[in-house]
């Protein structure tokens, strides 16, 4: 009884720590302490000839999945919204610190985007070259607002800048 209380445990752990962002490599450790402590484990030997010979096997044969998942994750992030041509709104969190570059190219139906914070908080986020689309290198970009909890940036296509406009 003790030892599936302490998977129940393990697994309630796992959950929390994930949903709190830590590295699954923590987090499958911390997992396989709390089950080894509730069974009365020697931690040594378990950790040793059965968690890291089982967590290296695991590893190895799903490496190549991992790889072209992360390999796909990066072109996905670099480039998330390019052509959509009918995404018309976006709502981006407070939460963004950076927009990638490009991100919102060709986006031929974009017209606003909504940000869930202040002019200030929009004004800390990280925009690299061109994530709006307002570039001489693309087309032009119907992107002309950005709505803030406090006011709004509006693009002035003449001096090719976001002006700020208080509420």
């Amino acid at each position: 009884m003790v030892g599936i209380l302490g998977l129940i445990v393990a697994i309630v752990c796992v959950i929390a720590l994930i949903w709190k962002n830590w590295h699954m490599a923590i987090v499958s450790l911390a997992g396989a302490l709390i089950v080894i402590a509730f069974n009365a484990m020697d931690p040594v030997t378990t950790l040793s000839e059965k968690f890291m010979t089982g967590m290296s096997g695991f590893a190895g044969n799903w490496f190549l999945l991992f790889m072209l998942g992360a390999i796909f994750g990066k072109v996905i992030g670099d480039r998330m919204f390019v052509r959509c041509i009918k995404l018309k709104n976006f709502t981006i969190t407070k939460s963004t610190t950076e927009l990638i570059g490009g991100c919102f190219n060709y986006c031929e139906s974009l017209t606003q985007i909504t940000y869930e914070g202040s002019l200030a908080e929009w004004s800390a986020v990280k925009k690299n070259t061109n994530w709006d689309g307002h570039s001489s290198s693309t087309v032009d970009s119907p992107l002309v607002r950005i709505q803030c909890l406090d006011g709004y940036m509006e693009y002035d296509a003449d001096a090719e800048t976001w002006e700020e406009v208080k509420a």
